[in-house]
């Protein structure tokens, strides 16, 4: 448990610039920690199939994780998105989109992500790297 909590303490320092609500952040920080190991690993699935399997199933969870996965993977590996970044980070912003609606649009979180996820990826990667935005 003190590993998490110290790669949370990181990951929060390293993104401190990051142009987004203190939640988002905290949020962003939590998706960034919880992909310390390869569990949850989307790299060999279609993130199109994923979100019309997401759509037929009408759950949060896969909305959340397809969501989370695009955000990570634009974040710190975008070199593995390839000729595809825009058709990937357009399906991450619609899994938000429904994760906001889901939740009745009560928790901003969500939104937030799903309007400005190119801009927040590129911050991260940016700020992960330790180059300035």
């Amino acid at each position: 448990m003190e590993l998490i909590t110290k790669l949370n303490d990181w990951f929060d320092e390293k993104l401190t610039n990051v142009s987004c609500s203190r939640d988002t952040k905290a949020y962003i920080v939590g998706v960034l920690a919880k992909y310390k190991s390869v569990q949850d690993d989307m790299s060999k699935t279609s993130v199109v199939l994923s979100f019309v399997q997401a759509k037929q199933s009408g759950r949060f969870e896969s909305y959340q994780r397809l969501g989370d996965w695009v955000l990570f993977i634009s974040s710190v590996h975008p070199a593995a998105m390839q000729e595809h970044t825009s058709i990937i980070q357009d399906v991450g912003m619609k899994s938000y989109v429904a994760c906001h609606n889901m939740m009745m649009k009560k928790w901003p979180v969500y939104e937030e992500l799903a309007i400005k996820l190119p801009l927040l990826s590129h911050e991260i990667e940016n700020a992960l790297n330790r180059r300035s935005v």
